[in-house]
């Protein structure tokens, strides 16, 4: 695994000050062995004070009697000569931070400090070389002290390589993929003062947040190997095979294994999502999920989840190549929908707004509805698929769906010149026969899209109808 290493110096000119770097831990710089300092060679300028290097390096001059124990030829802190070399902490880490486990959904492991994994659980905490994986249908969720968040996705395992922070207030972090993906949202109080790495094979990402404070992106390692990095806020910049390439809000890139990353392509935009919206709750477990096509949508990602960021996975399909999706059952529960349109590259565009809807029963939707046709007024039912009807007599429809409901009932009317007709949908009303004798077809269709079977009577006029109950009924 390569190594990056961010410059001491940033934003300060090499003419003026001249640094050299090394790791060391002196017992006289401080009494807490957790403690460790960067200490460099600083070359005095004309009117500088150990107050104001120490001000320099670690942003507060308080510290400064810890840079005089380290240089014990200067006497008298207060008179410093120009092109004096001194040693001096120019870094100083304090205690590991950590991140705390905030959500767990399905099955989720840790592994502490690469020991045996173990169940995790919410309110787990987590240290540097700690780690996380997913089994499939899981997610985790990684909550950070100033406020960002990591989500894991299914399939997936991650390893916190570094967390700490400096006297200067910048809070790091190095975050390691080394399968599956993984969802960085950075939104610290002060931006700026929080870099946090990503680390997917040889790539290495640095996410920087954008006008609004926050930074979101998306860090992949694919199964052939390599990376791929999505951002849908802020910014950031990717390294990897000795190039470095920055990537914008709404772009993203990939890296072939043991490659530089490719030039960024403009991410796909969010599907438009038709049905279900608007907070249903369903009596069946199996509803059709459906969305409008993307243009330039190789496949899309349909993901079920208890909360609308998809944090809690329940469910996650990839490379469908239709606009809906129907699930053999989802558990009762109130849920959240969302899907995602995936570019040729192999690269998430925007997803959808999180949807809500319930389900209320297990129970799961799989036949069509039962469709009859009622006989009132004058005539009788002689046959199975025979009605001999009288002056004044109308039909009627009914349908019955247990699950998802009824959504439509369709009928025709067809003669000896009519060998085919429009299908009309039935609103309510009953229908009168024509003026001679017809064949009458009708059917059913439920909210999952299921249709009865076709059913076709014969309607035989006879001014004369024999006797008859008033209403017959054809149980079909």
């Amino acid at each position: 695994m390569r190594s990056h290493t961010s410059p001491l110096l940033t934003g300060f000119a090499m003419t003026t000050l001249a640094v050299m770097t090394m790791l060391a831990t002196p017992a006289a710089a401080t009494d807490d062995p957790r403690i460790q300092d960067k200490l460099g060679w600083h070359t005095v300028q004309p009117g500088e004070t150990f107050q104001a290097i120490t001000q320099r390096y670690l942003g507060t001059p308080h510290l400064w009697r810890e840079n005089w124990k380290l240089n014990p030829q200067i006497k008298d802190p207060g008179l410093l000569r120009a092109g004096q070399r001194l040693r001096v902490i120019v870094e100083r880490q304090l205690p590991a931070r950590r991140a705390v486990i905030e959500e767990v959904s399905n099955v989720v492991d840790k592994r502490l400090q690469r020991g045996a994994w173990q169940a995790a659980a919410s309110g787990d905490p987590l240290a540097p070389r700690d780690g996380v994986r997913t089994a499939e249908q899981a997610s985790t969720r990684l909550g950070f002290d100033e406020g960002s968040e990591l989500t894991v996705s299914e399939l997936s395992q991650i390893y916190l390589k570094g967390l700490d922070s400096t006297v200067r207030g910048v809070k790091r972090g190095s975050i390691e993929i080394e399968k599956g993906q993984a969802d960085l949202l950075l939104a610290p109080a002060q931006p700026r003062k929080v870099n946090i790495e990503i680390v997917v094979g040889d790539a290495v990402t640095r996410p920087r947040p954008g006008p609004n404070g926050r930074a979101e992106t998306r860090s992949r390692r694919p199964e052939a190997g390599g990376a791929q990095l999505m951002v849908y806020g802020g910014s950031s910049q990717i390294e990897a095979g000795g190039s470095t390439v920055e990537v914008p809000r709404g772009m993203g890139t990939s890296v072939p294994e043991g490659g530089a990353p490719l030039p960024p392509e403009k991410l796909l935009p969010a599907p438009v999502v038709t049905s279900p919206t608007g907070n249903p709750s369903f009596g069946y477990s199996n509803p059709r999920f459906a969305w409008r096509p993307v243009a330039g949508a190789a496949s899309y990602t349909f993901e079920v989840c208890l909360d609308p960021g998809c944090a809690q996975l329940v469910r996650r399909v990839t490379g469908l190549t239709s606009t809906q999706w129907q699930p053999e059952q989802l558990p009762a529960a109130p849920l959240h929908w969302r899907v995602t349109a995936v570019s040729a590259s192999g690269l998430d565009g925007y997803a959808s707004r999180g949807q809500a809807f319930a389900i209320e029963s297990e129970l799961r939707d799989l036949e069509p509805p039962i469709v009859v046709a009622i006989l009132l007024g004058e005539g009788a039912s002689t046959a199975p698929d025979t009605f001999v009807v009288g002056a004044g007599s109308r039909l009627r429809l009914a349908a019955r769906d247990d699950a998802s409901g009824t959504a439509e009932i369709r009928y025709r009317w067809l003669d000896e010149s009519t060998a085919d007709a429009a299908w009309q949908r039935w609103a309510g009303q009953d229908l009168a026969p024509p003026p001679r004798d017809a064949k009458f077809e009708f059917e059913a269709t439920d909210h999952l899209g299921q249709t009865s079977q076709r059913w076709r009577v014969n309607v035989m006029l006879d001014s004369t109808a024999p006797a008859a109950p008033t209403v017959s009924r054809q149980d079909l």
